[in-house]
């Protein structure tokens, strides 16, 4: 389309006080915008100035479209600060100011154009998700006003936008990423021993570039560990551009929370403007505590990111959010232990036994005694209570990661432990019973998905051999369906398939007493050990074939 400016013999309207002119056309040029890549984004040009013309439709000069709500002393060269009181006045009164909204041209390069007169427009996107955009000027010149030559014009928002004496982004991206160190690795699942020191990094943050419309300033970053199952934030570091940044009145302060468990992070309104565009890493470390949750329980840390999005609104902010999952088990405990009382099942590696019979011999009972809190179990109709156990780290069995003893239901429970091999002994038989001298593999083994959830864990059980190989005792595979709630916790709907490793001890043989019937029988076979012994050996061949 092309604009109609006055000209002779058409119609006549008084563009200033005092100066009318008649209908002519003038020609329309393009402005662009480029590099706007949010799907959801809204590109809309606001012309601040205006073009005057001569009866015979050539340029004359320009004129604010609204010199007393949108002033600019040097229409060449508007300042940050008259561009950024511009944008405040648009965004502060809506439908006031008649915008054009840009046509989306190209979605891979986010390119936006619209064709317009000659003049000088404020360039306002809106709706960009995390990425922050700055107001930008651009305009459609006249290059020669005899032939109304024109010359288009681009913004393009990856480059510096320069107005007046100030340079800034016209926009920057922000992002924030939780992560938890595994053998020196950040990922967002991972388990853990108590006792455990874990180490934490927040980043992917990027300090957007704010203009002077921005009249003040956020970026604040909280952090809160779950309650209960992880000891004080230590040790805590911020690196801005990799610089190890101190805290200070003109850098960041900080807030911790009452168990010191959780922190509120805020940079200074000034630290925030002259470091746009660098990044920022904060650091620290926690030990996780004896009351975190066992097996699918998640034990979560979240981070949250709040950044001035809206310079018409100061308390117009955009989140991002990042958690982190950690995950500790537990052998013969709940398998899910933050789930409510009545869902609560046991799990069943080991089980202590006086008969050794298979699946065949377990049924459920309504409660159990290891003291894990749960409510429901399998319990072997055999089993024994009381055996004494200890847990090892190395297969050389020197380093002693927990003991447990036996309960009423065969249970043998150890918990906190973190992913990995582990390696079981008895250690004292009950009273009337041989020890079993029988030393057992154990492999807990997790399935993380890209999000740090564990969907899935195993557990198998192998007896060692005299000679350092290895045989199949038990096995234990849960898999979850989990989902993420609102609050970042996790449901879990949970399968389960579990062949116990039964640890058998023998009842002791009771010798006769001294005098009476008893002496009598003894004597007797001792008269006849030569062919009492061949029996009893054959019959124990029998027996253990």
């Amino acid at each position: 389309m092309q604009k109609a400016i006055l000209a002779a013999g058409v119609w006549s309207v008084s563009l200033l006080p005092g100066f009318t002119v008649l209908a002519q056309t003038v020609p329309e040029g393009t402005i662009t915008a480029s590099n706007v890549k949010e799907k959801n984004a809204t590109v809309t040009a606001y012309q601040l100035v205006d073009g005057t013309y001569s009866e015979e439709g050539k340029l004359t000069g320009y004129v604010l479209t609204d010199a007393a709500n949108m002033k600019i002393a040097d229409m060449q060269n508007p300042t940050a600060a008259e561009v950024a009181a511009i944008a405040d006045y648009i965004e502060a009164n809506p439908g006031k100011v008649q915008g054009k909204k840009m046509i989306l041209q190209d979605a891979g390069t986010g390119t936006y154009r619209l064709q317009t007169e000659p003049g000088e427009y404020l360039i306002l996107v809106t709706g960009s998700g995390e990425v922050v955009y700055n107001p930008a000027v651009v305009s459609v010149n006249v290059t020669n006003a005899d032939q109304m030559l024109l010359e288009n014009g681009t913004v393009d928002y990856s480059e510096w936008f320069r107005s007046g004496d100030t340079a800034y982004l016209k926009s920057s991206t922000t992002g924030l990423k939780k992560s938890v160190l595994s053998d020196g690795k950040k990922v967002s699942g991972v388990s853990a021993a108590v006792g455990e020191t874990l180490n934490f990094v927040i980043d992917s943050m990027t300090i957007p570039s704010y203009s002077a419309s921005y009249p003040s300033v956020t970026y604040q970053i909280t952090d809160h560990l779950e309650s209960g199952c992880f000891g004080e934030i230590q040790n805590l570091k911020v690196r801005v551009n990799g610089v190890e940044t101190a805290q200070g009145a003109d850098t960041w302060g900080i807030q911790y929370g009452p168990k010191r468990n959780s922190f509120e992070l805020s940079f200074s309104d000034a630290f925030i403007r002259s470091h746009g565009a660098q990044t920022v890493e904060i650091t620290y470390q926690s030990v996780l505590t004896g009351k975190a949750g066992l097996n699918f329980a998640e034990n979560t840390n979240t981070a949250v990111l709040r950044y001035s999005s809206n310079p018409a609104d100061a308390k117009g902010m955009k989140e991002l959010t990042s958690t982190t999952y950690q995950y500790t088990f537990g052998l013969g405990a709940n398998l899910d232990a933050e789930a409510s009382k009545e869902d609560q099942v046991e799990t069943g590696e080991l089980n202590k036994v006086t008969r050794a019979d298979g699946a065949s011999s377990y049924e459920k009972v309504s409660q159990t005694y290891s003291g894990t809190g749960a409510t429901s179990t399998m319990r072997s109709k055999y089993a024994l209570k009381g055996a004494q156990f200890s847990l090892y780290t190395d297969a050389a069995m020197t380093q002693k990661a927990a003991q447990a003893e036996s309960d009423a239901n065969g249970r043998i429970t150890f918990t906190g432990l973190k992913a990995g091999s582990y390696y079981l002994k008895e250690t004292q038989a009950p009273a009337g019973y041989a020890a079993n001298e029988k030393k057992f593999h154990i492999t807990i083994t997790p399935e993380f998905r890209e999000d740090g959830v564990m969907s899935r864990y195993t557990v198998t059980t192998k007896e060692i051999r005299a000679d350092g190989s290895e045989t199949a005792a038990g096995s234990a595979i849960y898999t979850s369906v989990p989902e993420i709630q609102k609050d970042q916790s996790v449901t879990n709907t949970v399968t389960r398939t579990e062949t116990p490793a039964e640890i058998l001890n023998v009842p002791l043989a009771e010798l006769p007493s001294a005098g009476g019937a008893g002496t009598l029988g003894f004597v007797l076979a001792a008269a006849g050990m030569g062919g009492g012994m061949a029996i009893w050996k054959l019959a124990g061949r029998k027996r253990m074939h």
